[in-house]
């Protein structure tokens, strides 16, 4: 197998389209589940349903601010245990997306 690396996802897909590459793995939400639904052929390709790993999502702060790292883990603690994490997931993940009405949960 050789791996090669692409300049983001539009490039990594073209790749796939272009015959460059067989293959591209990312995390299971991203843009390039968009991708499919946008080519020219999308019955062409599949996304997996198999997650080949699990990976926790996170948040950019800055890295020596621990007062607002305690004040964001606090209140994503509260998101989830609150259980209003799940209207903001499937808005974001399981309904289209404008302005393109793209559905990142499409497979």
């Amino acid at each position: 197998m050789n791996i090669i690396s692409a300049n983001g996802h539009p490039e990594a897909f073209q790749m796939v389209e272009t015959g460059r590459a067989v293959a591209f793995r990312n995390g299971r939400h991203s843009p390039l589940q968009a991708s499919p639904p946008q080519s020219r052929t999308p019955g062409d390709y599949a996304i997996s349903a198999e997650a080949l790993s699990v990976e926790p999502y996170g948040i950019m702060l800055r890295k020596d601010d621990v007062a607002f790292k305690k004040v964001v883990n606090a209140a994503m603690t509260n998101i989830y245990k609150s259980g209003q994490i799940n209207p903001i997931y499937e808005k974001w993940f399981q309904k289209p997306i404008p302005p393109k009405g793209i559905n990142l949960n499409s497979r």
